[in-house]
């Protein structure tokens, strides 16, 4: 690497590793070599997020400039722009339309058809990828009367949820076939912020990471937490 890289992302078969950095370029590179075989220019401004789809079809990209972009992995192409800030097809409530807006994260479900993906205001949206159609919208992720950003999704093994969690300290657990919020994951001991969120085990756990280096996993059927990591700053 011979630049700063803000965000990776390894494919599913462990052959390509996908980098996007604070000048917008994304880099794809061969494991084995280091070869870059890819550089995808689309981004004007710092890329948040890459993730490359199960099926390793395709590569999904966020950044700062409010573009979220789908790349062909198997020519490097440019194929479709998912979403724009500026130019959304709905209309998001209190989302503002006509600036650049932060995409943070992505998670691709399991089937390679949705991503998921967090921006600001306590804003999810899932999108089709092969059509750009905006198939759910949730919104969330309070503190204090405000609206906070989504830094982290993820969907479940069995794609049927979806976690999302950011600056409030919370993990909301999304039942997507039923378009509605399950349950909120709340550590009454703590609100600093959560940087990551994962299922794990299933689809019945997640881990998160907090900007402590906490890190906790919890049990989303019993709503309790069942490890915890303390910092070791």
């Amino acid at each position: 690497f011979d630049r700063p890289e803000y965000t990776t992302s390894l494919s599913f078969d462990g052959k390509l590793l996908a980098s996007g950095g604070r000048d917008g370029m994304l880099n794809v590179r061969r494991v084995n070599d280091g070869k870059i075989v890819y550089e995808l220019l689309g981004h004007t401004r710092a890329v948040l997020s890459v993730a490359f789809t199960p099926n390793d079809d395709y590569l999904v990209s966020s950044a700062a400039d409010g573009t979220v972009w789908v790349w062909d992995m198997h020519s490097g192409h440019q194929i479709r722009l998912l979403l724009d800030s500026q130019r959304l097809p709905i209309t998001i409530p209190n989302f503002p339309s006509s600036e650049e807006i932060p995409f943070f994260d992505i998670s691709i479900n399991p089937d390679s058809t949705l991503a998921a993906i967090g921006t600001i205001l306590g804003t999810k949206i899932v999108v089709e990828i092969n059509t750009g159609m905006i198939v759910f919208v949730f919104q969330g992720h309070e503190e204090f009367g405000r609206s906070e950003d989504v830094r982290s999704v993820s969907f479940s093994p069995n794609g049927e949820r979806l976690a999302t969690t950011g600056n409030d300290g919370t993990v909301h657990i999304w039942q997507l076939k039923r378009d509605q919020l399950e349950v909120v994951l709340k550590n009454p001991d703590t609100n600093i912020d959560i940087v990551k969120v994962k299922f794990i085990n299933g689809s019945d756990s997640v881990i998160v990471a907090r900007k402590s280096s906490a890190i906790e996993v919890w049990s989303i059927s019993k709503r309790e937490m069942i490890h915890y990591t303390k910092s070791l700053r």
